[in-house]
């Protein structure tokens, strides 16, 4: 089957450069991800930034990809 007809759920691992890993399991169908983060948060300041900074562009960049491939568009909120 090609990718437009099947879909499964993809994971996806960042390991950030403050030792902060996140495995994201993304369905490829839904666009629905959960993030498992290690070690769990909170984070002191200064990490908690550099998480983010690097953390934003890889989820952005799977959510990029998977438009591309699908055709389809989601909006995504930070909060």
């Amino acid at each position: 089957m090609s990718r437009s007809t099947f879909f499964m759920k993809t994971t996806h691992i960042l390991k950030t450069s403050v030792g902060v890993t996140c495995e994201m399991t993304f369905d490829e169908s839904t666009a629905a991800f959960e993030c498992q983060w290690s070690p769990p948060p909170p984070y002191p300041p200064a990490d908690r930034e550099q998480v983010i900074a690097e953390y934003l562009p890889w989820r952005d960049a799977i959510f990029s990809e998977w438009s591309q491939c699908t055709g389809k568009r989601v909006k995504l909120l930070t909060i």
